[in-house]
């Protein structure tokens, strides 16, 4: 009887454990590398991150508008309005 070609043989077993322990090393060599390229880019004063849209949101508030009005005037929802008001109070 000819043996099947998946089958499960112990050299295979331990190559496909060998590129597991390969991969594994390397997946953590990406993650220094990544973590060193952020904590430098952090010390030039770069800040990543997907942008605040409430940049004038404060010389919003202090004129009087509304939440609404405000939301409107900087094309943001008003729960977002509402979560940047009740982080600033």
């Amino acid at each position: 009887m000819r043996a099947s070609r998946t089958a499960w043989t112990p050299p295979r077993e331990a190559f496909t454990g060998l590129l597991a322990v390969i991969a594994k090393v390397e997946r953590r060599f990406i993650q220094r590398r990544t973590r060193s390229g952020l904590a430098d880019a952090r010390a030039q004063g770069c800040v990543g991150g997907r942008p605040r849209p409430i940049g004038s949101k404060k010389a919003a508030l202090d004129v009087g508008l509304s939440d609404a009005d405000i939301a409107k005037t900087l094309g943001v929802s008003a729960p977002t309005i509402y979560r940047y008001l009740n982080a600033a109070r």
